[in-house]
């Protein structure tokens, strides 16, 4: 009798109609928008802050580019001491020399560096709330009412429009950013590369030529960094090489249709004087 019972109220349980809502084609539509819209935020919140990322990495550019053109300074010197013949305390003066001179813009871009990335920390922190600001938010009480639907799913739309419109600018302002970036992180391993290139094969015509152990020895001495710097040069250089002539064609593209565009604005308000 009991088993009976049991499964009596098992099959009852089974044959209750299970009561799911669906969805109307409306309020598909809103979820859709809501998605698209919290999707933007979230978006946006990330290219802010990636934004603020490159900015620093380019005063972090700035630095290191300063401190390669020291060192290349130091080299150039070096080279030149050996056709002009220098008295060592005049050498060490003007390799001392330079270091000041660099060492200046290079503390400058070290400092600027840190304020804009304390500047940077700061705005993050208000970047979360900032991207919320304008968001609709549904007034749960006016949920049957067909006009507030229509009114909510008007805002939903327009506000999806605006926040596309400030990630497809914020997209377009990382692009540049990541470009100049490129071009000074290509300019410094560069040149780097290029000057101990440069120097080891003059020291080391010098070496073969002289036969001297100190000219061996200096020849030695450059071998190490040679590698090291031509290691770096092809991980961080070689693959923006072919995108390199892309970079600059559109920058002169930019450039041109700058220059068209602020012509063509004072030709408009030549004649409308």
């Amino acid at each position: 009798m009991h088993d009976h019972q049991r499964l009596s109220s098992d099959v009852s349980e089974t044959e209750k109609p299970q009561n799911h809502k669906e969805l109307t084609p409306r309020e598909v539509e809103i979820k859709k928008l809501e998605e698209s819209s919290d999707g933007y935020i979230k978006e946006w919140k990330e290219l802010k802050k990636e934004v603020g990322k490159m900015t620093v990495d380019f005063w972090a550019f700035k630095a290191c580019f300063t401190f390669c053109m020291m060192f290349v300074c130091c080299m150039a010197t070096k080279e030149v001491s050996l056709f002009i013949p220098m008295k060592p305390p005049l050498l060490g003066n003007l390799l001392v020399g330079e270091f000041v001179i660099s060492l200046f813009p290079f503390v400058h871009f070290l400092i600027r560096r840190r304020q804009v990335k304390a500047e940077i920390k700061a705005k993050n922190e208000d970047i979360e709330c900032e991207g919320d600001i304008g968001k609709i938010v549904f007034d749960s009480e006016k949920e049957g009412n067909e006009e507030y639907l229509e009114f909510y799913m008007d805002q939903l739309k327009k506000f999806n429009d605006v926040k596309s419109k400030e990630v497809s600018i914020l997209e377009e302002e990382i692009r540049l950013l990541k470009e100049k970036n490129i071009r000074w992180e290509i300019t410094v391993y560069t040149i780097c590369a290029i000057t101990f290139w440069i120097c080891f094969i003059h020291t080391t015509l010098i070496a073969f030529h002289t036969g001297k152990q100190e000219d061996i020895r200096d020849a030695k001495g450059l071998v190490l960094g040679t590698i090291m710097i031509t290691f770096m040069f092809l991980i961080r250089v070689v693959p923006y090489i072919s995108c390199a002539p892309c970079s600059l064609f559109s920058a002169c593209c930019r450039s041109i249709r700058g220059y068209w565009t602020r012509r063509n604005r004072i030709a408009h308000k030549l004649q409308n004087l």
